[in-house]
């Protein structure tokens, strides 16, 4: 049990394409109920959001879809099975753009977490779409089932590739990987907890020596890789600003401009 865990919001990425087949996706299905026992699971407390994908990726229920543990478990145990090709990098980007966002749930300032189970090599490209969810501040843990490519595994995982990167032969043995999943997962959401908290005390700092509103004038990122987030809003920021100093200039040079001529028109 990840006890001492409060707040989270965890992403399940299930693969249900023919690869995996109906009864190892009910497996599957089992051993996420495993999952998310293991969390203290409530609107205010760890959020469990599900997507499921083949050929075409589908949100089954949003983050904030489910108030109880034992909502989220029955929707596992009847998730039904689809079928179709392993489309990982579409799902993945589909994920990104759908998942953590304010209308499906997830919340600002709280630790992001990513669960991916699959089986066959991706039939498409997923290596950017994997590193674009990594620089969203989303940490990617990735379970293959007899995946004979563990390389493609790490391509998508967060490092280190030791405590994000699972590989079982066959269905039969997720349950011998389920305690050191569950205590990565814990492990990693106490130290983004320790990065929020460090930011947000590193944001106060900035409030005091930064122009005021503060939501213009202070942006503050974990690191340089993230820097692109803000790059549009700022720039937008700044050019409203020119102009607001711009109104004010206008007049004060019209003025300026007035009393030259005046002087002028004053000389014998």
């Amino acid at each position: 049990m990840c006890t001492d865990v409060t707040v989270a919001d965890i992403v399940m990425v299930i693969d249900d394409s023919w690869r995996i087949g109906r009864l190892n996706f009910k497996a599957i299905c089992k051993f996420l109920e495993k999952v998310v026992n293991a969390f203290d699971v409530g609107i205010d407390k760890v959020r469990i959001g599900l997507v499921k994908y083949s050929g075409d990726p589908k949100i089954e229920w949003h983050l904030n879809s489910y108030t109880t543990k034992d909502e989220v478990i029955t929707s596992l145990r009847n998730l039904p099975f689809k079928g179709g090709a392993t489309m990982t990098g579409r799902a993945l980007t589909f994920f990104r753009e759908n998942s953590f966002r304010l209308q499906s749930g997830s919340r600002g300032n709280v630790s992001k977490i990513a669960i991916l189970v699959t089986k066959g090599k991706s039939q498409d490209e997923m290596a950017v779409p994997a590193q674009s969810l990594r620089d969203a501040g989303v940490e990617l843990f990735v379970i293959g089932v007899a995946y004979i490519n563990e390389t493609e595994l790490k391509l998508i995982a967060s490092k280190p590739d030791e405590t994000h990167v699972y590989n079982v032969p066959d269905i039969s043995f997720l349950n011998d990987i389920l305690d050191g999943l569950t205590s990565n997962v814990c492990d990693a959401i106490k130290r983004q907890e320790e990065e929020i908290r460090r930011v947000k005390n590193a944001d106060e700092e900035l409030k005091v020596i930064t122009s005021k509103p503060d939501e213009t004038h202070v942006y503050n990122i974990t690191d340089f890789s993230t820097i692109n987030t803000v790059t549009e809003g700022q720039t937008c920021n700044v050019i409203d600003t020119v102009k607001q100093q711009e109104e004010k200039i206008r007049p004060l040079e019209q003025m300026r401009i007035f009393c030259l001529k005046n002087a002028d028109a004053e000389e014998p």
